[in-house]
């Protein structure tokens, strides 16, 4: 076996930001939120693409949730900067009660659709006038433009303790494990004061673009969305149209909820097929890898950034000793192997074929106690 028949392949995960809208429309030139940039309402059907997409690929889809416009309660009166009304907001005018009953149900139901905490309206209000795209970011001066400073301890709970608030309020039941800054990560992800809240409410993962390498914070794996997908308002997709990722640069998928979806919502399914083989594409790379959901994916980039593959002797030597050091709970990682290379022995893990690709097998290596695995 040699050093080239061996990758740590990215672990391609699918999020889609800004699920969770009522209305699609990017109204920022009123001081109403940018939401997804789709000209019509978002309904039920919406979602079933979503899910429908992750069957076929068998991913949960990490759908990273904004809940402002399911607040039939007035949470968002008592939260600064929350929304264009300050303490006179009364809901949003584009719930619909009966719709979003249906909707509910059909994410606690669903087998591949895992919330991520996004935000409340995704931006930051000052006297009613939207200055900013980024929630968890004060502009400086309260002005458009102005430098973000990241908010305090106090305003970031507020916040979430708001969204956890809807949600469980709506009837929700799964747990939200992972994280997403509205607008790009800015300074916060470098910040463990922002992680050590993130955490008392669950956190473990946390990706976001706008970060440049993989980090542990407080027990919590952050990593960047790597593929720029597409532009965020873009919709009516055709995936056969879209290239074919490199694994050097890949990793963590940037989509935006649009790109899976079409203008008229009864067409959603109509690609799903497509997307399919968009995925079984990407996937016969040498170097990547379908994750199943977040966990998989963030302990695998966590590998991918910190592990090292070096040749010993007629071995291959996989040191993990800095992928532990940053996060000592070991995960199973994944390995590929060129045919014609069939790992006979591995020292240190337990090696099993997890799927048998176009040219190479993805393994997956159940560790031991040891930091370093020899493969044969």
């Amino acid at each position: 076996m040699l050093l080239s028949d061996v990758r740590i392949p990215v672990a391609l995960q699918l999020v889609l930001d800004d699920v969770g809208w009522m209305y699609g429309r990017d109204e920022r030139w009123e001081n109403y939120p940018s939401r997804t940039g789709m000209p019509r309402r978002h309904v039920l059907e919406d979602y079933v693409a979503i899910n429908e997409v992750g069957r076929a690929i068998n991913m949960k889809i990490h759908a990273t949730f904004v809940i402002g416009e399911w607040d039939k309660w007035g949470v968002l009166r008592k939260v600064p900067n929350s929304n264009p009304f300050g303490e006179n907001w009364n809901g949003s005018p584009h719930l619909n009660v009966a719709e979003a009953e249906k909707i509910r149900d059909y994410i606690n139901g669903s087998e591949y659709i895992e919330i991520a905490l996004h935000g409340l309206l995704h931006d930051y209000w000052y006297n009613g006038v939207n200055i900013g795209g980024r929630e968890y970011e004060q502009p400086e001066g309260n002005v458009k433009g102005g430098k973000g400073i990241r908010v305090s301890n106090d305003y970031l709970r507020t916040h979430l303790d708001a969204f956890m608030e809807i949600y469980n309020n709506w009837g929700f039941t799964k747990p939200i494990r992972s994280f997403c800054c509205p607008g790009g990560a800015g300074t916060a992800w470098k910040d463990d004061e922002f992680s050590s809240v993130l955490k008392e409410y669950g956190i473990k993962y946390w990706c976001n673009g706008g970060i440049d390498r993989c980090r542990v914070s407080n027990g919590i794996i952050i990593n960047p969305k790597a593929v720029p997908f597409l532009p965020w308002e873009a919709y009516d997709i055709n995936p056969a149209k879209l290239e074919t990722l490199n694994p050097e640069t890949s990793g963590i998928i940037s989509g935006h909820w649009p790109c899976l979806l079409r203008y008229d919502p009864e067409l959603n399914l109509e690609r799903v097929g497509d997307w399919k083989k968009y995925f079984q594409r990407q996937a016969n790379v040498f170097g990547h890898i379908l994750p199943r959901d977040i966990a998989f994916t963030s302990h695998q980039q966590l590998y991918r950034y910190f592990a090292k593959l070096s040749e010993h002797g007629d071995m291959i030597k996989l040191d993990l000793t800095k992928a532990d050091e940053a996060y000592p709970n070991k995960q199973p990682v994944y390995i590929s192997v060129k045919d014609g290379a069939a790992p006979t022995q591995c020292i240190g893990g337990v090696i099993s074929e997890y799927e048998k690709m176009e040219g190479f097998i993805n393994y997956k290596i159940d560790r031991t106690a040891t930091s370093i695995i020899y493969i044969k």
